[in-house]
């Protein structure tokens, strides 16, 4: 005789552990760590890195959120809104709308039509397609990816050529 298997449970809740939770993630883990990996830097340097990591992540944000409200549908905008709320799963934006999760899942990652034979709906996809011809992004994310190196001396150049005081930064000392 075969036995049903249990869902994983929540160690938190102990409630069962939704099937699909794992897709609702929508910050990469590292983007949210106040960890740099870099033993040889001091604390001041790895301040520069992470105040430069939070700057160009709030600007990358920011010119997303401008695309969006100029290319995306109304359905679209309000799904993202709902969606970027911390913890927020796609079955509470359903719940909310009064849609099926389906229709919340066909807004972020687009559905195939069989009768047109593509893609069409999914706002993630579309998004990506912007942004790579966006030259604010394209220069965000060039600079995100600098500062994957934890150079301090990188991080402060980006500091001064985006923050808007630069001048705090061009005096800035990273060594005593």
């Amino acid at each position: 005789m075969r036995t049903k298997k249990k869902k994983a449970q929540s160690p938190e809740q102990n409630t069962p552990i939704e099937q699909h939770a794992w897709k609702e993630v929508i910050v990469q883990p590292e983007l949210l760590s106040d960890y740099i990996e870099a033993p040889d830097l001091t604390e001041k340097e790895m301040a520069v890195i992470k105040e430069a990591k939070i700057l160009l992540h709030q600007l990358l944000f920011d010119r997303v959120i401008e695309l969006t409200s100029d290319h995306f549908t109304g359905h679209q905008k309000t799904v993202l809104a709902l969606i970027l709320m911390p913890e927020r799963t796609y079955n509470e934006v359903a719940e909310i709308l009064n849609i099926n999760y389906t229709g919340i899942s066909h807004a972020i990652k687009g559905i195939k039509s069989n009768k047109h034979g593509k893609f069409h709906g999914g706002y993630e996809k579309k998004l990506k397609k912007i942004c790579s011809k966006d030259s604010y992004c394209v220069e965000y994310l060039g600079a995100i990816k600098v500062l994957r190196n934890n150079d301090p001396e990188e991080a402060l150049e980006i500091l001064i050529k985006y923050d808007d005081n630069p001048e705090d930064w061009k005096n800035y000392q990273l060594y005593d």
